[in-house]
């Protein structure tokens, strides 16, 4: 709640609203609901970031190269589930690199080895 107070009274007739909480995005156009649907966020230890800005763009769906920490420290134990996935993993410079592809390439299906 807190975060609503710092924000405009008036955030558009076309914006991108997002409830972190219910897990859901929503593009508004002249005020009017557009489109409605899921996205991904943070843990708690790891929090989605929060802003209200002007955008220029956004892209959509794109394709990930996860970080080395992340890798480390959430993925190796899990890296032929994510294979099956759909994740790219190979070497690269000598480092271990897990490519995410684009979102209407992954399995969502089968995640849920990966979020448990």
């Amino acid at each position: 709640m807190e975060f609503w107070r710092w924000l405009p009274r008036d955030l558009g007739r076309d914006r991108i609203t997002v409830n972190v909480p219910e897990f859901m995005a929503r593009l508004y156009r002249d005020d009017s609901l557009e489109l409605s649907t899921r996205v991904i966020v943070g843990k708690p230890d790891k929090p989605t970031p929060l802003f209200s800005n002007q955008m220029e763009y956004l892209i959509v769906n794109p394709s990930w190269n996860v970080p080395q920490s992340i890798i480390k420290n959430e993925m190796m134990t899990k890296l032929d589930s994510l294979r099956r996935q759909g994740y790219e993993i190979d070497w690269v410079n000598g480092k271990l690199r897990v490519r995410q592809p684009r979102a209407s390439a992954t399995r969502w299906d089968r995640s849920s080895s990966f979020s448990q």
